[in-house]
Parts: structure tokens; C-alpha cells; sequence
């Protein structure tokens, strides 16, 4: 840290206090370099910055006196900032001590602090303190002899702020002659800027219940999973809960995941933790084993999105083939957008998608096949069987909630039993018509009677995979999304819906606007922020 010093120094006894210094200092960085990512747009954090200036050297003369002789000095002190939340000031006294001491060690004599909020007319003698009023009629403060509070608060950031940094004592004829000194060191730090609305985070991991509760009904931003650079929309949904707005893509790997950024409580590596086994995959007579759920695969197919949020045309592929879905399932609307010359800057909207065939589509689109740009509201992100969407916590009891999940620090897989909380799936049919999509809120959640395709909500029907039947089924024309709760017989309850609507309850643990399907189904995974 650079410094400067500013000297004081009180002539007749040769009181002297050095060692005056000021620190331009940089507070915490608040956040990582940025990495890549499908961000829309780049994110570019400047860190706040602050610095001090100090006049390096001030004098005073003083002449003792029997009755008490007063004097004072001033430095100019100058403090800038870029934070818009201001600064704090703080000074204190290096060795902690409160006094000015005789620098010939055989003398015991010192000067004292000051009591606070005296003035010149009511300074004591043999005392010293400091002031920052601009007036004549100064009010002096002891010097802090720690950093524990702050001389100054600033809550406005301010290109430079000036001060009459005064140092005053009043001494007599009762304390030895000599050279009085004490180092005081002036600092400040940059106020760290207060998030208090999604619209002021970067980064998934900084999400927090009071930022959601702070968050205004609809909005939406687009923020960093720092786990791997990935950008997901999110949005404060009219159940009261922030919501990603997009399924989740993170690929698992060896490394596993850490609780210092995931929904977890210890490091978790989906490989060692729970080793997949060809036995429990498939049993002899091609009957899928229940004991399966407690397998830990997932899939990714690529960065592809669909089109064609609203058209409701099947389209399949086998897991193991290395086509690409966005070749397979063109024709129904599957677009790969991983090429560079795709960007996610388009905004879903009425218009025509131009399917391979040359047939036309007229209705909601989510790419632009002329500017190659696509909503990345729509991708179709990963698939998870339901044991590694719970980061390996599903061996739990028959309608009960996974505590943990591979979401980002901050956010958890929602539940899909109905409880006072309110915290499940089909609440999300509360919406009413505010301009941002048709959603009914007459209580009947599987009438079909508002799009859940289209905005806020951007469900995709992304289909399922089935690793013991070998194929990826059902993409464009079902949707399904993992809840944390556990179903019977090795099932996982889920959001189940079909092009517009959400589908009626197929099990007696899914409530409304759910179902189940086996544990070891491959399945999309959206996050909630925790409350």
C-alpha cells in the first residue's frame, strides 16, 4: 500500500507527530473475471476504486503556558471514489495507544486524548485531537486508536470530496520539554455496492431470498453460472419465487461439484459416488429395473433450440448415434445453434420458421433463420436421470423432498407436492394476462386454457431420454421437468405438459399439473431461487 506522511510539529517543546500517512486503496474485488459463456450480452464489472491525498507536511508553533496554550494545524485531505455507494473514512493511531509520547524514553510524561465534541475554549490542558469541520469553531474528537468505526460515512460516490483534516493540542508548563510523537494512519475503503433486485446481479451463486423478495414481478435477467460460464434467464414469476426461465445445461465431469458454488452440502462426484451399472440399466428380459433410480447419467445433445415453441410434431433419435438433434429433428423444428455465426440476441415472436422440407410454419418462433440469432430462452439444455438431478440424494422415503441438487449455490430443484409453502409447479399457473402471455387463473390447471410456450414461463418440449430403450423420444411434442420429490416404486415426480398445456397428475404424490416417470429417465431440470 503506498503512503504519505504529513508532519506536525509544535515548536517551543517540539511536540512532533509523524508518520501521517494516506493509502489509495481498491476494495474486494466483488466478483471473478468473466469467462465465456451464451451470455446475450457481455458483462463488464468495474471494480470500485478509491484514493486519498494527503499535504505531506503542516507546522505549528506553541508556546507553553501555566494556564494552558492552544494550538492547531491543518492539512487538506482530498478522497475520490467511483463506487456509487460511496466511502468510509477511518484513521487511528499505529501502536494503539491514545497518546503523544516524549520521544527521550527517560521522560514519562505524555499527552492525552481529548474528550469527545470540546471545542478551543474547552480543550484541556496536555491533550490533543483531531477535527474535520470546515468552521472556525472546530469541534475536536480523539484520536481512534483502531480501525473499529469509521471518522466519516459517505453514501454518494463523488469525484472528490476535500477536507480540513485539523490537529489541535493544548499543553502547559507542567510536562517535560522535548519531542512528543504518535503515527496515525488515515485510510479509506470503497462502501461495497448493496444488491438488492435481480437486476444488479452478474452471477447465479449471488442470488439470495431478500434479493428475490427485493425483486419486482417480471423481472428478468440474464445471469452467470460461474460453475462453468454458462447464462441462464431468469425471472420474478407471479408465484412470488425467481425462476429459471431456461433448462439447465451444465455437463457433469470428473471433478465433480463443490458446495462453495452448487446446491450441495459436501463435494459430490456423480461417477464415484454412484457408479452407473449395466444390471440395473437393463434387466435380462429387456424390463427396466426400479432399483435404476439411483443411477447418475446425464445427456447432453448439443445447443440446440426449438424453434417452434408451439407446434406439437414428435421427432426421436437414438442415444447412440452422434447425430446431433438439431439434424434429426429438424423438420419439427429443432435449429443446432453452436456454430459461431449463431447469437442468442433474438426475442421470440410471431413470425415463420422455414422447416428443411420447404413447409412453412406461421405462429411463435424463437430463431431468426435470415440473421442466424435464436432466444436462448428456448435451448433445450441437459438431461439428468432423477438421482443426479439431486446430486445422488434420491434414495430417500416415498414422497419426500431431495435436500440437495446440482443447481447453482443459491437455488434448488422445486418440490412437486402441494404444501402451505406454495412452492411447487403448478403455481406457476397464477398468472394473469399483464401483456406476457396467456395464463388462466381460474384454479384448473389442466384445461389448456393459457400457452405455458410462450413468455414469461418458456416451457420447451424438449422430451425425455430413455437410456433402456436407447433413444431420446418425444422431442416437440412433451415436455418434462424433474421436481425433487421422489414418487414410488424408483419414480420421480415431474412437471409433465404438452405443447400449450400442462398435463393432468398421473401418480397419487404429484398433485396437480404433474406426473412421474421412472428414476432413470433422462429429464430437463429448472432451479428456483431459495427462499
Amino acid at each position: 500500500m503506498g503512503s504519505k506522511a504529513i508532519l506536525l510539529s509544535l515548536s517551543s517543546i517540539g511536540i512532533l507527530i509523524f508518520g501521517l500517512s494516506s493509502c489509495p486503496t481498491m476494495s474486494e474485488a466483488q466478483a471473478d473475471e468473466l469467462n465465456d459463456s451464451v451470455a446475450t450480452h457481455p458483462s463488464f464489472i468495474v471494480q470500485p476504486v478509491i484514493s486519498l491525498a494527503l499535504q505531506p507536511t503542516v507546522n505549528v508553533d506553541l508556546v507553553p503556558q501555566s494556564n494552558g496554550s492552544f494550538g492547531a494545524t491543518t492539512a487538506k485531505l482530498s478522497v475520490s471514489t467511483n463506487s456509487a455507494e460511496g466511502y468510509s473514512l477511518y484513521m487511528s493511531t499505529v501502536d494503539g495507544s491514545p497518546n503523544l509520547k516524549n520521544s527521550d524514553i527517560s521522560q514519562s510524561s505524555f499527552i492525552g486524548p481529548t474528550t469527545a465534541g470540546v471545542n478551543q475554549q474547552n480543550f484541556a490542558t496536555n491533550t490533543w485531537g483531531y477535527s474535520l469541520d470546515t468552521l472556525d469553531n472546530k469541534t475536536y474528537y480523539p484520536v481512534p486508536t483502531s480501525t473499529d468505526n469509521a471518522i466519516k460515512q459517505v453514501s454518494t460516490g463523488s469525484l472528490k470530496d476535500t477536507y480540513d483534516l485539523t490537529f489541535a493540542a493544548s499543553v502547559d508548563t507542567s510536562i517535560a520539554s522535548g519531542t512528543y510523537t504518535n503515527a496515525v494512519i488515515v485510510s479509506a475503503i470503497a462502501n461495497p455496492v448493496t444488491i438488492s433486485s435481480l437486476s444488479q446481479l452478474v452471477y447465479m451463486q449471488n442470488m439470495t431470498s431478500e434479493i428475490c423478495a427485493n425483486t419486482a414481478e417480471g423481472v428478468s435477467k440474464q445471469l452467470i453460472d460461474t460453475r462453468d460460464g454458462n447464462a441462464y434467464w431468469v425471472e420474478k414469476l407471479k408465484d412470488g419465487h425467481c425462476w429459471m426461465t431456461q433448462n439447465l445445461a451444465l455437463n457433469l465431469t470428473e471433478a465433480g461439484l463443490s458446495p462453495l458454488d452448487s446446491d450441495i452440502s459436501d463435494e459430490w462426484n456423480s461417477r464415484s459416488t454412484y457408479p452407473p451399472q449395466a444390471t440395473n440399466q437393463i434387466a435380462l428380459n429387456g424390463t427396466h429395473n426400479a432399483y435404476t433410480r439411483l443411477d447418475t447419467n446425464s445427456w447432453s445433445w448439443g445447443k440446440v433450440v426449438l424453434a417452434m415453441p408451439e407446434a406439437g410434431t414428435a421427432c426421436g433419435k437414438s442415444i447412440y448415434s452422434s447425430d446431433n438433434i438439431g439434424e434429426v429433428c429438424a423438420e419439427v423444428g429443432f435449429v443446432d445453434v453452436s456454430g459461431d455465426d449463431w447469437k442468442p440476441t433474438f426475442t421470440a415472436k410471431q413470425g415463420t420458421f422455414v422447416r428443411p422440407s420447404g413447409l412453412n410454419y406461421n405462429g411463435l418462433i424463437a430463431v431468426d433463420q435470415a440473421t442466424k440469432t435464436y432466444d436462448a430462452h428456448y435451448l433445450i439444455g441437459n438431461y439428468y436421470q432423477y438421482n443426479t438431478a439431486v446430486a445422488g440424494t434420491g434414495n430417500i422415503t416415498e414422497g419426500a423432498d431431495a435436500p440437495e441438487s446440482i443447481c447453482p449455490k443459491g437455488w434448488r430443484m422445486p418440490n412437486g407436492v402441494a404444501d402451505a409453502s406454495g412452492s411447487r409447479f403448478h403455481l406457476l399457473k397464477t398468472y394473469g394476462l399483464a401483456n406476457r402471455g396467456q395464463y388462466g387463473d381460474s384454479g384448473s390447471i389442466s384445461a389448456g386454457n393459457y400457452n405455458i410456450a410462450a413468455a414469461p414461463l418458456y416451457f420447451v418440449r424438449s422430451g425425455y431420454t430413455l437410456q433402456y430403450q436407447s433413444v431420446a423420444s418425444g422431442l416437440g411434442q412433451w415436455g418434462t421437468m424433474w421436481s425433487s420429490t421422489l414418487a414410488s416404486g424408483g419414480n420421480g415426480v415431474m412437471l409433465e405438459f404438452s405443447n400449450k398445456a400442462l398435463t393432468p397428475a398421473r401418480s397419487s404424490y404429484t398433485g396437480a399439473g404433474g406426473g412421474y416417470n421412472d428414476g432413470a429417465t433422462g429429464e430437463p431440470i429448472r432451479c428456483r431461487a431459495i427462499d
